[in-house]
């Protein structure tokens, strides 16, 4: 009774296993589908698909490595999504891998423009840090008030494309001059979980 009852548990704990695997295979599927189906969203780019082979856990929201490079035509300087937004750009290139620097990374803040959407208008402003798991923007202030859940994306100034989703407004406080207005974001991207991404390459 003793062998029946471990061969039983082991037959278990392997249907448990492989049932477990099968669940993981279908979700990549399902997000690989959605990662593929970018190319609606982002018709005017030429799109190549890739892999997130190698994280440096010291430099995490710093950057990461994927499995495509100039060989697929990707250049310095193209932006990466995922299906939930932005999340940064093309640092360097090599035949077969490109490092991307991650939104969250202190070397990029100040160089991206956003914009906040307000209904039928829009507010400019640029990333200046990050304080996890929110990347704060500074916009001037002026007549049309920010309120939670207001939309941000890139607004085309500078070296990223305009109207890329990169997340939505959770708060919002003052600078020390109550000059402009600090809002946080709260990026739609997990980035402590970035498997697979797109490239935008410019048509």
């Amino acid at each position: 009774v003793l062998e029946e009852n471990e061969y039983l548990n082991k037959k278990v704990l392997i249907a448990d296993t492989v049932s477990s695997q099968n669940d993981n295979l279908i979700k990549e599927i399902d997000f690989l589908k959605k990662t593929m189906n970018l190319k609606n969203t982002y018709a005017g780019y030429d799109i190549t698909y890739a892999k997130v082979t190698n994280r440096n856990k010291m430099y995490w929201f710093s950057t990461l490595t994927i499995d495509n490079g100039s060989l697929e035509g990707i250049k310095e300087g193209d932006a990466v999504v995922t299906i939930n937004g932005l999340i940064g750009h093309v640092k360097s290139v090599t035949k077969n891998y490109s490092t991307v620097k991650l939104i969250t990374n202190s070397d990029v803040l100040n160089k991206i423009s956003v914009m906040v959407k307000l209904d039928d208008k829009v507010k400019v402003g640029n990333i200046i840090g990050y304080e996890k798991p929110y990347i704060l923007v500074e916009i001037e202030q002026g007549k049309n008030e920010i309120k939670k859940g207001s939309k941000l994306v890139t607004s085309g100034l500078g070296n990223f494309p305009k109207n890329i989703y990169i997340g939505d407004v959770e708060k919002i406080t003052k600078d020390n001059y109550k000059i402009s207005d600090i809002v946080y974001v709260l990026p739609k991207q997990d980035m402590n979980d970035i498997n697979y991404v797109a490239v935008l390459k410019n048509k």
